[in-house]
């Protein structure tokens, strides 16, 4: 596999306007080590009660550290996703901040 196509869905439940979403997207393998990590920011408004997708990729050629080199070399259902986000900016210019997203 040369690259990683990553779709996510942010559900604003919130009474208040999103403007954006930042975080980490997460690939482990089925012992959960971690074995890339991908930051996403998506700067697109979300109203309340909407649900916006975001699609991406992350290229694993060229990478040659141990851990993206299994990746790009693991089965695709072997692979645990996980989306951490640290931060949600409202429209109103409040921020909603994740202090550990360690997990």
């Amino acid at each position: 596999m040369d690259a990683v196509e990553i779709e996510l869905a942010f559900k604003n439940t919130s009474t208040k306007p999103m403007a954006g979403v930042k975080g980490d997207a997460v690939f482990r393998d089925m012992f959960g080590d971690t074995l890339d990590v991908a930051s996403v920011s998506y700067d697109q408004s979300v109203a309340p009660g909407e649900t916006r997708i975001w699609t991406g990729s992350r290229s694993v050629l060229g990478s040659f550290g141990h851990n993206t080199a299994k990746l790009r070399t693991t089965a695709t259902e072997k692979v645990q996703f996980t989306f951490l986000p640290s931060m949600i900016v409202f429209a109103d210019g409040t921020k909603l901040q994740v202090s550990d997203t360690s997990q």
